[in-house]
């Protein structure tokens, strides 16, 4: 099985705290850790680390690279342009089906 987590965003839903350059998935908004790493690490005693995936927009894949260590250059998946949540799905699907036929894929 793998798991592929949406963390595109624009930014407008939790203003003010979150902007274009840092949306909601980037903030520490229950805890220390943010949402993108709660995410991560609610998967990780199902997953191995090497079976999560991440969609994002091109201006977010460094914050991703920072806040989840050791995830590979082939785990981020880069959004051409932002539409909406079914594209990211489509997207992310299209990737793993082509990298891993037959697997199971939860988002």
């Amino acid at each position: 099985m793998k798991a592929l987590i949406m963390a595109g965003g624009q930014g407008k839903r939790f203003w003010p705290r979150s902007r274009r350059l840092t949306p909601k998935q980037f903030l520490q908004i229950a805890g220390a850790k943010t949402m993108l790493q709660d995410t991560v690490a609610r998967l990780e005693p199902l997953l191995d680390s090497k079976d999560i995936f991440v969609v994002c927009g091109r201006a977010h894949v460094g914050q991703v690279r920072a806040q989840l260590d050791g995830i590979g250059e082939d785990q981020v998946i880069v959004e051409p342009f932002s539409r909406n949540t079914a594209l990211c799905v489509a997207l992310g699907a299209y990737y793993l089906k082509a990298r891993f036929a037959d697997e199971v894929v939860a988002t």
